[in-house]
């Protein structure tokens, strides 16, 4: 006899299921018959990361890797338990697969590992990463092998820009890249609307310059303030947002800081040149009053 309620079997004869709630309802009456119906099925939920792995069941569908990870992985673990004899024949065999899954994509394999080399060293989040793998997949078409970099570089730089990751050119330009690429393959990413060219604000640069330098939380809410009020107002945004927060971070660091902070400090925080911090601070002082109370 199943051990099953008497509303679960019933229900598929003549209740209805809510996609929404999931509550059973007849259909005739509008009657809740249960509000809080039991899954029979598999629990898939996984608390920790032994869970997890022993639950997956196939790996996630993905443009991070040239075959967007649809290809077979042959395991060898069970290899030394076998004879010698069977273990060089799967050796090879795993051996021939590798070669197999990347003989006829050598291009993108190239791109996709120097994306994800480029990717952990400018320690971009892995959304970033999966953005700029379908412009790269669409610039890799017609493109030859010498610019490789470039593309997956530009890509890098637009996806970041497009998803509201703090970045600049200067990231980009710290590799051994080719300017006059990097250009041409930015140019074409806008005008082909690969990418969304999107307005970086400010305030996400302000974190970064705080963190490689001592400044107080007070400084850093006091910073993100004062790029706000500037730009409700139209004030700097044509400058560059780094170096506007490099200002805001150097106005608030010195207000609420336990000691002075010079510009050549903070520009060498944020990576820009001192004259830029110097402008953008006496942009501000020249258009906002700041009353401090002590």
């Amino acid at each position: 006899m199943s051990s099953a309620p008497r509303w679960l079997a019933m229900a598929e004869e003549r209740y209805a299921v809510d996609p929404v709630t999931g509550e059973i309802v007849d259909p005739e009456t509008g009657e809740v018959i249960e509000d809080r119906p039991i899954s029979m099925a598999r629990d898939w939920r996984a608390y920790d990361s032994e869970e997890f792995f022993a639950r997956a069941r196939a790996a996630k569908i993905t443009d991070a890797v040239h075959d967007r990870g649809l290809h077979t992985r042959m395991d060898l673990f069970d290899v030394k338990r076998r004879r010698r004899v069977t273990k060089a024949i799967y050796r090879r065999l795993a051996k021939l697969n590798e070669l197999v899954r990347i003989e006829k994509s050598d291009r993108e394999v190239m791109a996709f590992r120097e994306m994800w080399f480029y990717g952990s060293l400018l320690k971009l989040p892995r959304v970033v990463i999966e953005r700029a793998s379908t412009i790269v997949r669409k610039l890799l078409k017609n493109a030859k092998k010498t610019w490789i970099r470039e593309i997956v570089l530009a890509s890098l730089y637009a996806a970041a820009k497009e998803l509201g990751v703090p970045i600049v050119l200067s990231d980009i330009l710290k590799f051994s890249v080719d300017k006059d690429r990097l250009w041409l393959v930015l140019r074409k990413i806008y005008s082909e609307n690969l990418a969304r060219s999107v307005y970086q604000d400010p305030r996400m640069f302000i974190d970064r310059v705080a963190t490689a330098i001592d400044v107080p939380p007070e400084a850093i809410a006091f910073a993100r303030r004062l790029v706000f009020t500037a730009l409700s107002r139209g004030i700097g945004v044509s400058r560059s947002p780094l170096t506007l927060a490099a200002a805001s971070v150097y106005i608030g660091a010195n207000i609420f800081g336990d000691r002075r902070y010079t510009q050549k400090e903070i520009a060498s925080a944020a990576g820009v040149g001192e004259v830029s911090v110097r402008n953008n601070y006496m942009l501000l002082l020249s258009k906002l009053t700041i009353d401090v109370y002590l």
